[in-house]
């Protein structure tokens, strides 16, 4: 069996499922330890992983975004992606190296496997000294450029043919040259600094071009056509929570009979400071429609949602396993891991989020056939509800989501990355 040091940036969407990995090697014999912040320390050490946790400016807590990083909240657009480049990846390269060659150091794996926004990973591929195979996981949209997609960041929609493809050429050395030009040399300046005389081989974004394999957390029908897509990237599906073995269900759980449309919205885990981005404008807009909302906080009570409709069911947290099987339709901010649950369930959408990758989520669902974006992340309470009557009344919408649903309930992201590390450790005569 081998040694596997799996490694997630402190963020709490990326480290469920890097978890969910780590746990699953360790049940098929491996000795497995993961790496991320600290405050998931218990959850790692609890499914019988040994945890090592971020040092330093790598240990933050994502729920606390706006105030650990001054001048955030009052960035939008390509000023926000900036930011967020700078300080959340860029920023936390150095000593998420730290802990990762202390880790090398100490024990060395027979494997790393590392998510996406995990840069401490960049010095080691960059580097020149021999190191053990390395297995990228993708837990937001690919960032890898190419002239058939549109740049990563904004949400672009994609089009096809040549003048689309111009399109991108420009777009990318836009981004690439202009946009992120400072957040590339910062990049490059970590690496040097973590690896002395290590350097970038190309744009920072494009690194898992040089991964061993690198798994992407999504089926191909769900992301844009890449004719030029690298033989190393594949897509492995999405993994998903885990069925709830208890759970405590609300009162009102058997009002939710199928008697009329059952309208889930939610604004995840995280982005829960202000209830009013996403839950308010979907309580508002939707107080009139035959439907039943049920408004997931993800956290803070449901008192701060103020007097609810007649139609409007609320609670702090549900298990979504449960609760999808009744659901017609799920309005969100566009996390990666609740579309593909959503979407898995074949529950179309109406997206609406302006942070981090969910942007490019959004584009992508809304490309695919099975939701309406709403090209915000402060939509008004007529737009939530023109959306969702939209949805619910196209019928193309959940057509389109059974079949991506297919497409994920085929797919075995678990399974795939449990092979490649056997086939990755028995290449180099580890096993």
């Amino acid at each position: 069996m081998a040694d596997v040091l799996v490694c997630a940036s402190s963020i709490t969407g990326h480290v469920a499922p890097m978890l969910a990995i780590a746990s699953h090697l360790r049940d098929a014999g491996h000795a497995v330890r993961m790496t991320t912040g600290s405050r998931f320390g218990d959850r790692v050490s609890g499914t019988g992983v040994e945890f090592i946790p971020l040092e330093g400016g790598a240990d933050i807590d994502d729920s606390r975004l706006d105030e650990i990083f001054p001048g955030r909240a009052g960035t939008s657009g390509l000023a926000a992606v900036r930011f967020d480049v700078s300080h959340l990846f860029v920023g936390t390269m150095r000593p998420q190296w730290a802990t990762l060659s202390a880790e090398l150091q100490r024990r060395p794996p027979d494997v790393v496997i590392y998510e996406g926004a995990f840069t401490g990973i960049a010095p080691l591929l960059a580097g020149s000294a021999p190191r053990p195979p390395v297995i990228g996981v993708g837990v937001i949209p690919l960032t890898l450029s190419s002239p058939h997609v549109p740049p990563f960041g904004p949400g672009l929609r994609y089009a096809a043919g040549r003048a689309a493809r111009l399109r991108n050429r420009v777009l990318n050395l836009l981004i690439e040259k202009v946009v992120l030009r400072q957040q590339q040399r910062e990049a490059q300046a970590a690496v040097g600094d973590c690896v002395p005389g290590a350097r970038l081989s190309g744009y920072f974004m494009n690194g898992l071009r040089v991964v061993d394999v690198f798994m992407e957390l999504s089926v191909a029908s769900l992301d844009y056509p890449r004719p030029d897509l690298p033989p190393n990237i594949r897509y492995a599906g999405p993994v998903l929570p885990r069925a709830s073995s208890t759970a405590q269900l609300p009162g009102w759980w058997a009002e939710l009979d199928g008697s009329r449309p059952v309208v889930l919205v939610t604004q995840g885990t995280v982005d829960t400071r202000d209830l009013d981005r996403l839950l308010g404008p979907t309580v508002r807009g939707l107080a009139g429609e035959d439907v039943m909302v049920v408004a997931v906080t993800g956290g803070p009570p449901v008192e701060r949602l103020g007097p609810l409709p007649a139609n409007v069911r609320a609670a702090t947290l549900i298990p979504f396993d449960l609760l999808m099987s009744k659901v017609s339709l799920m309005v969100t901010n566009g996390g990666f891991g609740g579309v593909h649950f959503a979407l898995a369930h074949d529950v179309p959408l109406v997206v609406a989020g302006n942070t981090e990758d969910k942007p490019e989520v959004a584009a992508r669902v809304e490309w695919a056939g099975v939701a309406v974006s709403l090209r915000t992340g402060t939509p008004s309470a007529d737009q939530v509800r023109d959306a969702v009557r939209g949805v619910l009344r196209n019928e193309s919408y959940r057509a389109r989501a059974h079949s991506i649903g297919e497409d994920i309930r085929r797919s075995d992201a678990l399974g795939a990355i449990a092979a490649e590390v056997d086939a990755r450790t028995t290449m180099t005569g580890r096993s």
